[in-house]
């Protein structure tokens, strides 16, 4: 199933400053002290500690097929095997201090029309993801950049690590953007290196390492309004069987153009559609959906 970055952009939940769309205004800062404890309430107490957040990204049919349950492929047919589903991540973080953060990442699918495993399974449980983060190693100038490493546990059958039994898999993650000065442009790349680690008896066809890159822009209309973009430019994984290099392969570029919403402070809504310059027919573009909640 086509995911933003193959899930890789996904785990960059809001409360760790890393989310390269609209949701990117909300950054992670040191919260303010009130004077009187008693002033505060319950979850700004909690901020002060760490964070819980939501992610979900709703992925759907193609324009010219709206009635379907199933996503397109790139040359526009019909993917029995992508059926249209709501992919979701629940963040929780704590704060060691100013700088860095630890946490984990909760990962599930659930489908509302279709079940891909045909047993009436609706809801599939991914693999955890344990990281610790440093937003704002680069905080200079209208230039930020974010850093960090997180950790897959193989506990899902649905997931790439359990059915190639590989031990986990390691990621090195950045968000690099720029405020353009006297603009309301925002430039950006979000960035990941990731590897595979293999245990003992690891399948031979399990991949080595997979390289991604995507820049981005966003442009401020209102107080609560973004146009964005957002170009999946490098989705790389080395084919064990290959050279280091010569066998990586690339998934299909896309570019996904959308409205980011701030429908409260703790809410972000943002529509895409996900297009294949390659192919771009009304049958191949798709509806997604990206969202954002926020508790603490």
């Amino acid at each position: 199933m086509k995911s933003r970055s193959n899930f890789l952009a996904l785990m960059l939940i809001l409360s760790i400053g890393l989310v390269p769309t609209a949701q990117s205004s909300t950054e992670t800062t040191t919260p303010s002290i009130s004077t009187s404890t008693s002033e505060k309430s319950i979850l700004e107490t909690l901020s002060d500690y760490g964070s819980l957040n939501y992610y979900g990204i709703y992925r759907g049919s193609s324009i010219s097929n709206m009635g379907s349950s199933f996503q397109p492929r790139v040359d526009g047919t019909l993917d029995p095997t992508s059926p249209s589903m709501l992919e979701n991540l629940i963040t929780g973080a704590y704060k060691i201090n100013k700088n860095w953060m630890v946490g984990a990442v909760g990962h599930f699918y659930f489908f509302p029309w279709s079940d891909p495993t045909g047993g009436g399974q609706r809801v599939q449980l991914l693999d955890p993801v344990v990281f610790i983060s440093r937003p704002g190693l680069i905080n200079s100038q209208g230039f930020r950049l974010d850093t960090r490493l997180t950790f897959q546990l193989p506990t899902s059958k649905f997931d790439a690590l359990v059915p190639r039994n590989l031990a986990t898999a390691v990621s090195a993650v950045f968000n690099a953007r720029y405020e353009v000065p006297s603009s309301k442009l925002t430039l950006g790349t979000f960035g990941l290196i990731r590897g595979y680690v293999p245990s003992g008896d690891t399948l031979p066809t399990a991949p080595t390492y997979a390289l991604t890159a995507a820049p981005y822009a966003n442009y401020q209309l209102t107080s609560n309004l973004q146009a964005t973009i957002w170009i999946d430019l490098v989705q790389a994984t080395r084919s064990p069987r290959s050279g280091f290099i010569s066998g990586l392969q690339n998934a299909p570029i896309d570019i996904e153009p959308g409205i980011s919403w701030d429908i409260t402070k703790n809410i972000t809504i943002n529509p895409v559609l996900n297009i294949y310059p390659t192919h771009p027919t009304l049958a191949s573009t798709s509806i997604q959906a990206f969202i954002i909640a926020k508790a603490f």
